[in-house]
Parts: structure tokens; C-alpha cells; sequence
């Protein structure tokens, strides 16, 4: 499983002094960007201005799962399988159809446990540094994204893609160090034709086990998400 080779306007190699598991640059405009889309869709919706990503769709979607050739110790990303997942695309702003807005790409996958299991991702670029910042795009069927923030895992941190797949449709999953390749272990596809009633995704309620959001990724979610519950009107609580 190959991941496809694609340009990337955000290039430069990550800036020194980020040993940690967030790239501390990203942090600013993330939250500035968050801010002004809250605004738009405030203005646009007439919801509470926390609310971000309350225009999209929910859809049915495959994840074939080949697994990674050097296992990080999350059994869902080294191991092969087939799950039968949710898959939302929205807007960060609600914007025109046309219009550039931070896309968003969240995965549902039914737990082993009986709870579901979320990862959100936000449009962004591949490279060490365009991975970290958000990247506003058209299509949400063709764009990257990833986690922007790392995860923990037992391999240390992590952060997860879906790049668009050669040929499409779909998703090519990977995962990464804070600078390194992308290593795929998985293929999302999506069923568009057909629409779902909207979940609740929570990264930090339903992390995948083996792979907690970090601390800053926590903060800024946990945040983000209450408010965008408010604004959809659903429970805090919410499974």
C-alpha cells in the first residue's frame, strides 16, 4: 500500500526546538483560525459562536486495515482487519460550495469494547510543518488530512492522515512521527450516496485505545467540541 505522492506548498522543515509531541508554532494560528470560523458560521447559521463544523454530511464507510510493517504496540493500526466505520465531512465555516473553508474528515470506528472509537482530522498539508497547520481547501473528496496535533502511543507520538488515494476514491490512512514518512496501514472508503444522522465525535471521550489525543490536542478539543455540541444542540455527554 503505497501513499501517494503529492505537492506541498508547506514544505520547510520543521522549525528547531520542537522535541516535543505538538508543534508549539501551530498552536497560534490554529486558534486564531478556529476563532474567525466560529465567527462566519455564527454569522452564516445563527448558532452559538462556539459552534465550528456544524455543516456537513455523515456517511457509511469501509476501513480496510492491511496494518503496519514496524507495529507501534496499537493493536488497530498493527493489526489486519475490515471495519465497518461513520465517516463525516463538513466545514469548518459552512461556506459556500466552491469557497476554501478547513475541512474536516471524522472516523468512527465500533469498539471492541462497545464504544466507538473517534479520530478527527482537519484539512491540512503532509509535509513536517504543512502536517501541523491547517490548510483551507474546496474538495473535501480530494484533500489530505491529518491530526495536526500528535497522539501518544506506546511508540511514542504519533500523528494520523488520510491522504487521497491513486485511484480514488477514498483515503490512504498513515501514520507518522512529529518529521517523519508517512507509514500506511490502512484504506478508507466512503459511501457518498448514502447520508447518516450526525454522531457525536469526541477525539478525548472515544480515544482509540493505545492512542490518546496528547495534552494539547486535549485542551484545544475538548473545547472546540463542547462548543460545537452546543451549537448542534446536542448532549455534553453524548455517546
Amino acid at each position: 500500500m503505497a501513499v501517494p505522492e503529492r505537492p506541498d506548498t508547506t514544505s520547510a522543515p520543521a522549525p528547531p526546538g520542537t522535541a516535543d509531541a505538538e508543534h508549539p508554532d501551530a498552536a497560534p494560528p490554529l486558534a486564531a483560525l478556529g476563532t474567525v470560523m466560529a465567527q462566519v458560521a455564527r454569522l452564516r447559521t445563527r448558532r452559538p459562536r462556539e459552534a465550528v463544523h456544524t455543516a456537513g454530511l455523515t456517511h457509511p464507510g469501509v476501513v480496510h486495515r492491511g496494518g503496519l510493517q514496524v507495529r507501534v504496540g496499537v493493536p488497530w493500526l498493527d493489526s489486519p482487519g475490515r471495519d465497518e466505520v461513520v465517516v463525516r465531512l463538513s466545514k469548518g465555516a459552512g461556506l459556500p460550495a466552491g469557497w476554501r473553508d478547513l475541512l474536516g474528515l471524522a472516523l468512527r470506528v465500533p469498539g471492541d469494547d462497545g464504544r466507538p472509537w473517534d479520530l478527527l482530522l482537519s484539512s491540512a498539508g503532509l509535509s513536517p510543518l504543512g502536517r501541523h497547520l491547517p490548510a483551507p481547501r474546496r474538495d473535501p473528496l480530494t484533500s489530505a488530512y491529518t491530526t495536526f496535533f500528535a497522539h501518544r502511543s506506546p511508540a511514542g507520538p504519533l500523528m494520523v492522515a488520510a491522504i487521497p488515494a491513486r485511484p480514488g476514491p477514498g483515503w490512504v490512512l498513515a501514520v507518522a512521527e512529529r518529521r517523519g514518512p508517512w507509514r500506511p496501514f490502512a484504506r478508507l472508503e466512503v459511501d457518498t450516496g448514502r447520508v447518516l444522522p450526525d454522531p457525536v465525535f469526541d477525539p478525548v471521550l472515544h480515544a482509540l485505545p493505545g492512542l490518546p489525543p496528547g495534552p494539547r490536542m486535549t485542551a484545544a478539543r475538548r473545547v472546540a467540541y463542547a462548543g460545537s455540541r452546543r451549537g448542534r444542540g446536542a448532549r455534553l455527554d453524548a455517546a
